[in-house]
């Protein structure tokens, strides 16, 4: 299909809506991938909303009627994710003199992955080589971040090792560890998991007084027993599923371990890490927070806020849509 193509749908489809405002949508580009999907880009972000139509209710018409999955950007959207991308290969160029040839390695597969031009409409693997010896580790929650930064480093040929931390039933429930155990079976990644139980207990006190919101500590005592993980077994490289750290935050050395946000060097969105493990059979968590962070929302409305701001700053970041982060909110807003 063409911008005429879609144009024509459109005009039915509002007229039979009665949500003609008399205005067509200015249209710059689509690209159909290789999955029959179109991705539609509109000229600014106020004609990607008439586009879409109040509630989604025009572009979900549209695509019932072509029979295809739409997505739809702004130009400016994509200006920033090709922006990100770039700050992403001048980190690497800028990391490459001073790795190790380990590491150059690694920065080289994911420069290469990243292309000379970013693939800003669908996730393209692209593998240079298939690294033999297990040296790359992954942090692995359960949840789509993590998950599709699995995915993509298996993908990728860096041949990864799970780590998963177990802070305690309450955070991680016996059904998601389980699950876990038995999808990295299927995907023939091997997989660890640590206790951090004793660490989480002062958190959990904490979290019953209503005192603190308990993400922050939580992210920092898993991330800090996975590093120490890698670092016992010694793996050159650490990747996370963290989605804000973009461009040149995105990848660091440190105590000569590599660590990548992947998601954020990749400029992905939530939309992307769910698609990109849709295939895979994940049934992972797509929700906000655990149980410990249900129970810290009904001790103190503070903590709700908190857990809004931190949804509305993904928002404004772009990792989110309006209509995830009102799904977000929503529930945590529920009492």
């Amino acid at each position: 299909m063409n911008i005429d193509d879609v144009l024509r749908v459109l005009e039915d489809v509002r007229l039979d809506l009665s949500m003609n405002r008399g205005i067509t949508p200015h249209l710059t580009q689509i690209h159909e991938d290789n999955e029959g999907n179109l991705h539609i880009v509109a000229s600014d972000r106020a004609e990607k909303s008439l586009l879409i139509g109040p509630r989604g209710r025009i572009v979900a018409e549209i695509a019932k009627r072509v029979e295809r999955s739409i997505s739809i950007y702004s130009q400016d959207e994509l200006l920033v994710r090709k922006h990100r991308l770039d700050l992403t290969k001048d980190r690497i160029r800028e990391l490459l003199p001073k790795a190790s040839t380990t590491h150059s390695k690694i920065l080289d597969i994911l420069m290469y992955q990243l292309g000379d031009e970013p693939y800003l409409f669908e996730q393209k693997i692209h593998r240079k080589y298939h690294l033999e010896k297990r040296g790359v580790s992954v942090a692995f929650s359960g949840g789509v971040d993590s998950g599709a930064s699995l995915i993509l480093a298996q993908k990728m040929g860096l041949n990864p090792t799970a780590i998963t931390v177990n802070p305690g039933k309450r955070f991680l429930g016996p059904h998601i560890k389980k699950w876990i155990q038995k999808w990295c079976q299927q995907m023939e990644i091997p997989l660890i998991i640590i206790d951090s139980q004793k660490e989480m207990s002062e958190i959990l006190g904490k979290v019953s007084e209503g005192k603190i919101h308990p993400c922050n500590l939580c992210h920092e005592i898993t991330m800090n027993a996975a590093f120490s993980e890698a670092k016992k077994r010694n793996f050159h490289t650490i990747i996370s599923g963290e989605m804000l750290p973009t461009g040149r935050q995105s990848l660091l050395i440190q105590n000569d371990i590599l660590k990548i946000h992947l998601p954020a060097a990749l400029a992905l969105t939530k939309h992307d890490t769910v698609k990109i493990c849709t295939p895979y059979s994940f049934i992972g968590s797509n929700s906000f927070g655990c149980h410990v962070v249900e129970e810290a929302h009904q001790q103190r409305f503070g903590i709700r806020e908190a857990s809004v701001f931190r949804v509305l700053r993904e928002l404004q970041a772009g990792v989110l849509s309006t209509g995830q982060a009102l799904t977000y909110i929503k529930k945590i807003l529920k009492k």
